[in-house]
């Protein structure tokens, strides 16, 4: 039985990714309202009634915002680091959700759910307890590493040897430094806990793409810093002169608002 992964949006304006496996059916973060992930759930063949967990990577909110309305309408558990329960609580982010709904992960330890184990790895990003996750149903895996300042050993050790991977593309350093942002807010982005650049982002994916590797998604971009062809480009030609063979490769862009075509690994 093939596993099948899409994103749902990808971006500062909300992220969210879906993964199913038979009927074990998994969102990654809900950073937009739960009426259009619904919506995109249903887009791509699948039903939001038949979701098995959340899992949330932080508790900034383009990836926490619609993580308790979802929980209340499917009855689904959530799971999350300690850090980002405590910040989520505290700021009131998920409201009340039912008894026994509520799950603690920690990385490193991974967790077997129907027919998938997810495994989350601890990233470098200015959150209280950051993860990004990998799913796998003992053949195919995925790799979800979003919002990383740099890339850590610990990153690589995980996302290595995927089928699927979403990986942040988020801005163009020259954009990024000749925009708008004010200087605290450049200095946030660049900083070793802020967003991977196009660059970075091709130069890790150059050294980490295997024979078995099929679909790389670029996630969340910036919609002032970045551009999906430049980012698309550079990383393109990074891997191509890196001697990677992109032939063998779907490298598509995350799009910020609407889902990705579903990637299947049978």
């Amino acid at each position: 039985m093939s596993i099948s992964f899409c994103t749902i949006a990808s971006g500062s304006s909300g992220n969210s990714a879906f993964v199913s496996k038979g009927k074990t059916n998994i969102l990654i973060d809900a950073g937009l309202s739960g009426k259009r992930i619904d919506e995109a759930i249903i887009s791509k063949g699948f039903n939001p009634e038949d979701l098995t967990a959340i899992f949330v990577t932080h508790e900034h909110i383009d990836h926490i915002k619609s993580v308790g309305v979802i929980s209340r309408r499917h009855n689904v558990p959530i799971y999350l680091t300690r850090g980002t329960l405590a910040y989520a609580e505290k700021r009131k982010y998920l409201g009340k959700i039912a008894e026994g709904n509520i799950c603690i992960v920690e990385a490193g330890k991974p967790i077997e759910i129907g027919e998938l184990e997810i495994n989350p790895f601890s990233i470098p990003h200015d959150a209280v307890e950051p993860v990004g996750y990998t799913l796998t149903d003992g053949s195919a895996k995925i790799a979800i590493a979003t919002d990383l300042g740099h890339i850590t050993d610990e990153v690589a050790k995980n996302v290595a040897g995927s089928d699927i991977m979403l990986i942040e593309a988020n801005h163009d350093i020259h954009m990024l430094e000749t925009g708008p942002y004010p200087q605290y807010l450049k200095d946030r982005i660049l900083g070793p806990e802020g967003h991977l650049s196009n660059v970075s982002c091709g130069a890790f994916l150059k050294d980490i793409i295997c024979s078995r590797t099929k679909y790389i998604f670029l996630g969340h971009l910036s919609e002032e810093n970045n551009h999906p062809v430049k980012a698309f480009e550079m990383v393109k030609n990074i891997l191509e002169a890196g001697n990677v063979d992109t032939s063998t490769i779907k490298l598509s862009m995350a799009n910020r608002h609407n889902p990705s075509p579903v990637a299947i690994i049978s």
